[in-house]
C-alpha cells in the first residue's frame, strides 16, 4: 500500500490536475488538492473501520470524486474495489458477498438508485463525495455526525484474508465464465504505468482524455496513474453512448491523448459526420481491449496521419499491458499485437513447452506486472499462475523478431471438419465491411462438420447492407470458415465491462437455431 500513497503524495502537482463538467459547467482540481482531500475523507473513514483493514466496493459516477475515494481507500489502509457504474444491485450483491466486503463508497446519484433496505447487513455504506456515513435502512445521508448511523457491525473474520501486497481487487467477468476478482499488488501497477509512459511518451505538456469506465483497469493505470506519472492534465467525461462523440470531446478539451476500445473507432471510421481538423491537437491513439483488423487500422492511419496510432494488448491479471506495436511498424508489420512492454516477458508454449518462432499455441506473460492471483480460488489461481508464467488462455505465435500475433481464444476454439478455427477471425473480416459496425460469431454443432459458424452483425445504418455479407464472405473466407447464418441485430447484448457477452449471444443462436428447425420441419 505504501507504494501507492508514496506516489499518489509524489505526484501530486499544484499546476497540473483534472477538468470535469459537472452541473452544466466545467471545473478544475488540482492533483495536490485531490491528495489532500482523500487524506481528510480517509482520515475520516478510519472512525468506522476501527483500524481494520477493509475490503470497499466504490460504485460511483466517473468523475474525480471517483478517483479521490479510490486515493482515500488506499490511504486509510485498506484495498479499493472499483465498480462499473452500470453494475445493477445483484452483481454488486454477489461480489459484496464473494469478497465478504467491509464498506461500499456511492454517491448521490447511485443512492438514489437503491431501494431502503437493499443495502446487504454486512456492508457500511459511505458517501464517496461528502465522505459522510449513509443510513442503510433508509439510503439517506446522516450528514456530518457519524455516529447517527449507529455502530459498525461486529465483523467476523473472513473465509480468506487477501496477501498482504494487495493493493487493488478488479472484478473481471471476461465474456463467458463466472466473474473472477484479481489481486493486484501497487508494484504491478506502479511498474506497468512507467513502462506505458515510457513507450507513449508522454509529458507535462500532454493533456489526457479519459471517456472510459474508472471500473476498466486501464483506465486506471494506463490513462490515470499514467497521467500522474508523466504530469499530463485530464479531461475527464463519463462514459460515450455514440462515437461521434469522442471526437466532440477531443476537440473541445484539446486531447493529445486518448485510449480507445475497437467498438469506439470501428463505426467512427465508417461515419462521414466528421472532419479532421477537429481532432488537430489528438498525438497518440492507443488502441486496447481487442485486436482490430489490419485494414481498419491503415485506414484509420491514413485519414488522421498527424497522430500516432498504437495497437496495444494486455488482460487484467497483466496489470493490464503486455504489448504495443510501434506507429511505425503498422505498415511494415500489420495484423501484429507488438512487442512487449519494458520488463515484460511474452512466450508461446503448448503444454507447458515453449514453442518455437511461427508455431501457435498459449500466450503466456512473466514479469512485475503479473497478478498475485485471484481472491479466494486457490484452484483457478494455480491453474494460470506457472513457474513459467501467466497462462493468458489467448492464443498466438511470435514472429522471428519476437513480435507477437494473436489468433484467438483457447476457449472460443472450434473444431469444424478437423480444422481448429478461432471465431475472431471471422469477426475481423466481418468488421472490415464498410457497413457493420459491430459483429460477432458463436459456434453451434453440426452433424457433419462438427461445428459451424454463425454470425450477428449490426449494420451502421441499421439496414440490410447493400454490398451482401454472403458475398463477402464468400470472397474473403475459406469455406471452414464462412458463417453458415448470419443474423443482423441492433445491438449485441454487452457484458458490464462493455463486451460482447458471448453466454447470451451462444443462446441466442441456439434459439434461432431451434426457430429454423421447427420452421422447416
Amino acid at each position: 500500500m505504501s507504494g501507492l500513497i508514496d506516489f499518489f503524495e509524489s505526484t501530486g502537482r499544484k499546476d497540473r490536475g483534472i477538468s470535469y463538467e459537472a452541473g452544466g459547467s466545467w471545473h478544475h482540481i488540482t492533483y495536490d488538492a485531490m491528495v489532500c482531500k482523500a487524506s481528510r475523507l480517509a482520515a475520516r473513514w478510519l472512525n468506522h473501520t476501527g483500524g481494520r483493514r477493509c475490503i470497499c466496493l466504490i460504485r460511483m459516477e466517473t468523475g474525480p470524486d471517483y478517483l479521490q475515494a479510490l486515493m482515500a481507500v488506499v490511504q486509510m489502509g485498506s484495498i479499493p474495489v472499483p465498480l462499473h457504474a452500470n453494475c445493477r444491485e445483484e452483481e454488486i450483491r454477489q461480489t459484496a458477498d464473494w469478497l465478504e466486503a467491509e464498506i461500499i463508497i456511492a454517491d448521490a446519484a447511485k443512492l438514489k438508485q437503491w431501494p431502503a433496505g437493499w443495502m446487504p447487513a454486512r456492508l457500511i455504506g459511505l458517501d464517496g463525495r461528502t465522505g459522510d456515513r449513509i443510513d442503510c435502512s433508509t439510503m439517506d445521508s446522516v450528514g456530518s455526525d457519524d455516529s447517527a448511523a449507529g455502530p459498525a457491525p461486529e465483523w467476523t473474520e473472513r473465509v480468506y484474508e487477501p496477501p498482504p501486497e494487495t493493493a487493488v481487487i478488479m472484478m473481471s467477468s471476461g465474456s463467458t465464465g463466472r466473474p473472477k476478482a484479481i489481486m493486484l499488488s501497487a508494484d504491478n501497477l506502479l511498474t506497468n504505468a512507467a513502462a506505458i509512459a515510457e513507450y507513449t511518451a508522454l509529458t507535462d505538456r500532454d493533456r489526457v482524455l479519459i471517456c472510459k469506465s474508472l471500473g476498466y483497469l486501464s483506465t486506471i493505470t494506463g490513462e490515470w496513474l499514467l497521467a500522474l506519472q508523466t504530469g499530463a492534465d485530464i479531461c475527464l467525461n463519463g462514459p460515450l453512448f455514440h462515437p461521434l462523440q469522442l471526437v466532440t470531446r477531443i476537440r473541445n478539451a484539446g486531447a493529445t491523448f486518448v485510449c480507445v476500445v475497437p467498438s469506439m473507432i470501428i463505426p467512427l471510421l465508417k461515419s462521414g459526420k466528421w472532419d479532421i481538423a477537429e481532432l488537430a491537437a489528438l498525438r497518440r491513439m492507443i488502441i486496447i481491449g481487442g485486436a482490430v483488423s489490419p485494414d481498419i487500422l491503415l485506414e484509420l492511419q491514413a485519414k488522421l496521419p498527424h497522430v500516432e496510432l498504437i495497437p496495444s494488448y494486455g488482460l487484467t491479471e497483466a496489470a493490464p499491458r503486455v504489448t504495443y506495436l510501434p506507429a511505425a511498424m503498422l505498415k511494415r508489420i500489420p495484423g501484429s499485437a507488438g512487442r512487449p512492454i519494458r520488463n515484460v516477458r511474452v512466450e508461446i508454449r503448448q503444454d507447458g513447452e515453449l514453442l518455437p518462432a511461427g508455431e501457435i499455441g498459449e500466450i503466456t506473460v512473466s514479469g512485475p506486472n503479473v497478478m498475485l492471483g485471484y481472491y479466494r480460488d486457490r484452484e483457478r489461481t494455480d491453474r494460470v499462475l506457472q513457474p513459467y508464467g501467466l497462462k493468458t488462455a489467448d492464443m498466438g505465435y511470435l514472429d522471428e523478431d519476437g513480435f507477437l500475433f494473436i489468433t484467438g481464444r483457447a476457449d472460443r476454439a472450434v473444431n469444424i471438419a478437423g480444422q481448429t478455427v478461432y471465431p475472431e477471425a471471422v469477426e475481423h473480416i466481418l468488421l472490415a465491411h464498410p457497413e457493420i459496425e459491430e459483429a460477432a460469431v458463436c459456434a453451434v454443432s453440426d452433424p457433419v462438420w462438427g461445428s459451424r459458424l454463425i454470425a450477428f452483425a449490426v449494420p451502421c445504418s441499421l439496414q440490410t447492407p447493400t454490398k451482401p455479407l454472403e458475398d463477402y464472405c464468400q470472397a474473403k473466407l475459406p469455406p471452414a470458415l464462412r458463417p453458415k447464418r448470419i443474423i443482423y441485430k441492433t445491438s449485441l447484448p454487452k457484458t458490464a465491462s462493455g463486451k460482447p457477452d458471448r453466454t447470451q449471444l451462444a443462446e441466442d443462436a441456439a434459439k434461432e437455431e431451434q426457430d429454423a428447425a421447427s420452421t422447416s420441419g
